[in-house]
């Protein structure tokens, strides 16, 4: 991007983001004024094609905090823009009143913009405590994003450059899908009136008019959506969501927060994933109980005094590798969204020393822009990671579970749903006396200890519990920054210096054991005197693991159905014919996240948020896929085991 006659331009398509002279008032009539068309609306997707410099974004968003309405922008840029360019657009004088109105917004959108190519970002922002901002950014292309995604639309901006300067964009097989992205009566608007765009339209039941128009603009296109297209799911149907399956009908279509504020959801564990799960639900108007196993919360995968926020770096087209990587950025994200939290969280660099060959190389070839790689550090060569954190995850836990209500020494039983109250029957044992309550949601959420409960539903969910013993240990190097290598090092704290963490998968043992401090001593003999440590105490706790890596998340599927709705996978995998799969009513997971549940679990916990609120999922599909619950029993169904 260069500046050009004091317009944005960019030479790959010799074409300017927006014209110099009043480029506000050119998209506030052609864009936003499509809003006025949906006054009595809460809610409000738009889509876009061609994010550019974000103006539209950011004039969507004045609109949606004057017009009182909750806005979820979902925009696809294949050629995205630095942050520095944008920035550098930002500062023309033309903007300066938008700056300052949208002050909070303009930082907030600075420190989350991230680019991560051929992923959807998720940034949320919270600017006045009543509306909510969602912006979904896709940096890819956009077929690729279609078939990625589940949304349907009330207003498409269609504001790619013209036709002639870039025809991909304008292709006929994305304008003839608009339909499957749209709600009846989705508002279409553009800069250009191409005969492709609206041949394009009129294929996917749009009306299409022309406008008159200002300036050099003589006119624009502006249509109406008569009818959505159902969209048909011919690949991997079996991962596909009930809150998804209709989104052609209006009724079903809006995401309707008003219509989960007093419903009741029990929680299973208070761990990382279950108190933050409750938080997200709390602020939806959902009232949570937690039942947690323990007596309180000094026990359990998420006890130990500090732990790192960071990312698993693989190999740059390894899907776990990118779950991960999109799972921290949402979780730093999200962690910096409440002052409150900053009490119990260190915002810092992290980085990362590669100790052998394959990791080294993994690390030289990381291609983002959280990642530096330094190739002459010592004792090894390290990565930088950019937005990491260091949590007081105890101190965090108790802070989060001031809010929320905990019931704690219970053990839940069993759930029956109640067709005549339309809930469900819970039962637990709370200090060994039976209990029962109703919920309309239950979510699992715990760690290691709560493996057994998950399995009910079906046991070929393949998971597993590992023990980890971390050390706390007299501080020893003041650090700038944590730093993991065979080991990991936090910051040093008031109880001291936490170091880490053992992995054993056999060992259930529950009281720490002088060998495994020995083994996280040694694992940082590279950086420590060994001799002058002084152990203070040490934490036990249990994580919980898939098989193949991944968390699990989502809503748990009907094993029985898919059993049977299923079983001749093996020769009909690739036939596009199969039967919508069956789930259990408002029954979702959050769990398996490993090493690694300061991230994940966020990320599991929007996404529940997600499902049940039927908006575009914070993950593409081929990510949310590979989180699938029923993975594990559709991957015997294909190989004939079941």
């Amino acid at each position: 991007m260069i500046f050009k006659n004091n317009a944005p331009y960019a030479s790959r398509f010799d074409d300017v983001y927006f014209d110099a002279f009043n480029p506000l008032g050119e998209r506030e009539q052609v864009y936003i004024d499509a809003f006025n068309y949906f006054r009595n609306f809460k809610n409000i997707v738009v889509a876009e094609a061609g994010f550019g410099a974000g103006l539209n974004f950011f004039l969507s968003a004045q609109k949606a905090l004057k017009m009182g309405f909750d806005l979820h922008y979902i925009s696809v840029e294949k050629y995205p823009l630095s942050q520095n360019e944008l920035k550098s657009i930002y500062e023309s004088k033309q903007f300066l009143a938008l700056k300052n109105e949208l002050s909070e917004l303009f930082s907030a959108f600075y420190k989350q913009y991230e680019i991560i190519q051929n992923e959807l970002v998720r940034l949320k922002f919270y600017l006045n405590n009543k509306n909510e901002i969602i912006l979904d950014l896709y940096f890819g292309d956009i077929l690729d994003f279609l078939d990625e995604s589940f949304f349907r639309a009330n207003i498409w901006f269609l504001d790619g450059f013209s036709p002639s300067k870039n025809p991909q964009m304008w292709d006929k097989r994305f304008l003839e899908r608009l339909g499957e992205f749209s709600l009846k009566g989705c508002v279409a608007r553009s800069f250009s009136c191409a005969r492709v765009l609206k041949d394009g339209l009129k294929s996917a039941d749009f009306t299409h008019f022309k406008l008159k128009g200002t300036n050099k603009k003589r006119e624009f296109s502006h249509a109406i959506c008569n009818q959505p297209k159902t969209r048909n799911i011919n690949k991997n149907i079996w991962f596909s969501y009930p809150n998804f399956q209709n989104l052609h009908e209006i009724d079903l279509a809006m995401p309707k927060i008003h219509a989960l504020k007093g419903k009741k959801a029990i929680i299973i564990g208070a761990g990382i994933a279950g108190l933050i799960t409750a938080y997200k639900l709390k602020n939806l108007g959902i009232n949570c109980e937690i039942l947690e196993k323990q007596k309180d919360l000094q026990n359990g995968a998420s006890s130990n005094e500090s732990g790192l926020l960071l990312p698993l770096i693989t190999k740059n087209d390894v899907l776990l590798g990118r779950f991960s990587l999109l799972s921290s950025l949402l979780a730093y994200n999200f962690y910096r969204q409440d002052q409150n939290f900053f009490n119990f969280i260190d915002f810092c660099q992290i980085l990362h020393y590669a100790t052998n060959k394959a990791q080294q190389t993994r690390f030289k070839n990381a291609n983002s822009t959280l990642l530096s790689y330094d190739e002459n550090a010592l004792p090894y060569p390290k990565i930088n990671i950019k937005k990491g954190a260091q949590i007081e995850v105890l101190s965090f836990r108790k802070h989060l579970a001031k809010t929320l209500n905990i019931s704690f020494s219970s053990t839940f039983l069993n759930a029956n749903f109640n067709k005549e109250q339309n809930c469900y029957l819970i039962n637990y044992k709370q200090n060994k006396t039976a209990q029962q309550t109703k919920a309309d949601i239950i979510i699992f959420a715990g760690g290691g200890d709560g493996l057994d409960l998950i399995k009910n539903y079906d046991e070929n969910l393949l998971l597993s519990k590992v023990r980890g013993q971390s050390t706390i240990i007299s501080p020893l190097l003041e650090l700038k920054t944590p730093f993991c290598a065979r080991g990991y090092i936090c910051k040093a704290r008031q109880k001291g210096q936490t170091i880490g963490s053992t992995f054993n998968r056999l060992d259930l043992s529950l009281s720490p054991k002088d060998s495994d401090n020995a083994q996280n001593i040694a694992n940082l003999s590279e950086f420590i005197s060994t001799n002058q440590v002084e152990i203070l105490s040490s934490n036990v706790g249990f994580r919980a693991y898939s098989g193949d890596r991944f968390a699990i998340i989502g809503q748990m599927h009907d094993i029985s159905a898919f059993k049977q709705d299923y079983k001749a996978l093996l020769w009909n995998k690739n036939k596009s014919e199969q039967k919508a799969p069956k789930y259990h009513k408002n029954v979702f997971v959050n769990t398996a996240h490993g090493a690694h549940g300061l991230a994940s679990a966020v990320l599991g916990a929007e996404l529940i948020c997600d499902l049940l609120l039927k908006r575009q999922p914070c993950v593409r599909a081929s990510i949310l896929n590979e989180i699938h619950p029923a993975r594990f029993i559709i991957r015997k169904l294909k190989k004939g085991l079941n």
